[in-house]
C-alpha cells in the first residue's frame, strides 16, 4: 500500500551526489521504486456532500461509508496511537518498508512474519549498494591529473568500470523491490487498509462494499462516477485514475482508479506526508 512505496524510495530520498553524466542511472533507479511506491499508495476516495462527516462515520443503523472525512474512526492525518486506538485495524503492520507502515482492517489478512523479513532483508541490501555506489562513484570522479601516465589511467578506468557494476547492481535491487511493491500493492488493493508515515495516517483505501456517500463503490461506472463527482472537481488525473481535492482537508487528494469502464478501488491519499526514509 505504500504508495508512494508507496514505495519506495521516491518519497523523500536524495541522489547520491555525483559529478559526472552516469547521475541519470542512479535517477533511473528512484524512479522504478517511486513509480511502484506511486502505484503502492493504491489510494481513492469517494466525495461526499455537506453532511460528509457524519456520513464517513456511518449512520448509526446504516452501513459504514467512506467518504472525504475518512472511514469510520479513521480520519485522515491522524496520529498512529490514535489510529490503531480505535480498535479498526489489523493487530500490527502487514508491511513496514522504508518507514511506511501499512495495516489492514480489523478482520483482514494478517502480517507474514515471512515476507515482512524478505522486505526488510532487500531494503538492508539497497542501502548497503547504495552506500557502495555512492562510494564508488566519489572516486570514479576523480580523474587523471594533465601528466597522468598510462598506470593512472588505467586505474581511473578501473574505478569507473566498479562505479559502473555498482550502479547495475544497485538497480537490479530497486528492480527486485518495485516487484515486491507491486505485489504488495495488489494484496492491499484486495483488502483495502491504511498506511503511516512518520507515525501519521497518510493514505486510507477503501475495503470490498464499501461506498461513498454518494453511492460509488466497486464496479461502479465511470459514468457514475463522473456523474458523482465531476461537478466537484473530479479530473482524469493519468490513464484510469480519478483524482479531485478532498474538501476540507488542504494537502489530501480523493483517487479513483478505474479499469473497463468501472472503479476498481479508490482511497484517500496526503500529497504531504511522506515515509520517513533509512538513513
Amino acid at each position: 500500500m505504500n504508495t508512494e512505496e508507496t514505495t519506495t524510495h521516491g518519497d523523500d530520498s536524495s541522489e547520491p551526489a555525483r559529478g559526472s553524466g552516469r547521475k541519470w542511472l542512479v535517477g533511473g533507479i528512484g524512479l522504478v521504486v517511486a513509480a511502484a511506491a506511486v502505484a503502492g499508495v493504491l489510494i481513492a476516495v469517494n466525495s461526499g456532500s455537506d453532511g460528509d462527516a457524519v456520513a464517513a462515520a456511518g449512520a448509526p443503523d446504516g452501513p459504514k461509508q467512506f467518504g472525504f472525512d475518512g472511514f469510520g474512526k479513521l480520519k485522515p492525518g491522524m496520529r498512529k496511537d490514535e489510529a490503531v486506538a480505535t480498535g479498526e485495524l489489523g493487530p500490527a503492520p502487514v508491511a513496514v518498508v522504508t518507514g511506511c507502515e501499512d495495516y489492514s482492517f480489523a478482520g483482514g489478512p494478517l502480517p507474514d512474519p515471512v515476507e515482512i523479513a524478505k522486505d526488510a532483508e532487500l531494503e538492508k541490501s539497497y542501502q548497503d549498494a547504495r552506500r557502495k555506489s555512492d562510494e564508488l562513484n566519489k572516486a570514479a570522479d576523480v580523474q587523471p591529473g594533465k601528466n597522468a601516465g598510462a598506470k593512472q589511467y588505467a586505474e581511473s578506468a578501473q574505478r569507473y568500470a566498479d562505479s559502473a557494476m555498482a550502479i547495475a547492481e544497485l538497480k537490479k535491487i530497486g528492480e527486485q523491490q518495485a516487484d515486491r511493491s507491486a505485489a504488495r500493492i495488489e494484496r492491499s488493493n484486495a483488502a483495502g487498509g491504511v498506511s503511516f508515515g512518520g507515525g501519521v495516517l497518510r493514505l486510507l483505501s477503501a475495503p470490498p462494499g464499501i461506498t461513498t456517500p454518494e453511492g460509488i463503490g466497486r464496479e461502479s461506472t465511470v459514468d457514475q462516477l463522473l456523474a458523482a463527482y465531476q461537478p466537484k472537481g473530479l479530473k482524469l488525473d493519468s490513464d484510469g485514475r480519478y483524482e479531485m481535492a478532498v474538501p476540507g482537508h488542504p494537502g489530501w487528494v480523493a483517487d479513483f482508479d478505474t479499469k473497463a469502464g468501472k472503479v476498481t478501488n479508490f482511497l484517500l491519499r496526503s500529497t504531504e506526508i511522506r515515509c520517513k526514509q533509512a538513513s
